[in-house]
């Protein structure tokens, strides 16, 4: 007969996390990557910069910001000049 796994364990508390990273210990649960260094050059980009939203539709008028359109964009002003 199998034994059932062991149910995994609560993730610890940032407390706990930092209670054990202060004293150099390591926490539960932590991969650490093979990475290292090349040494090799690095590569031009080969692709080119991304276009800036003014520069994605040329020739088209810039859409005019919502106080312009509104006049001076005070409306508490144009309220109490209607009253």
């Amino acid at each position: 007969m199998e034994s059932a796994p062991a149910p995994p364990q609560p993730a610890p508390s940032f407390a706990e996390v930092l209670q054990l990273v202060r004293s150099g210990r390591e926490p539960p649960g932590v991969r650490q990557p093979f990475a290292s260094p090349t040494g090799a050059s690095p590569t031009a980009s080969r692709l080119p910069p991304p276009a800036k939203p003014w520069e994605s539709c040329p020739g088209q008028p810039l859409p005019e910001s919502p106080r312009a359109q509104h006049g001076s964009g005070d409306s508490h002003s144009q309220h109490l000049e209607n009253e």
